[in-house]
């Protein structure tokens, strides 16, 4: 909804930060989805 109603999501205060790669997951389709809630999973179990 936010992305309707405001005009400006991001700001100039924003900041990039680095992570590993490790932990991170770029999401461009449904398959990418799903091999991120199975790693999302999997690394709950690991706690």
């Amino acid at each position: 909804e936010t992305w309707l109603t405001q005009r400006e999501i991001l700001s100039s205060a924003g900041i990039g930060i680095e992570i590993p790669r490790s932990q991170a997951q770029d999401i461009d389709n449904e398959e990418d989805w799903k091999l991120a809630e199975a790693l999302f999973i999997l690394n709950q179990q690991d706690f």
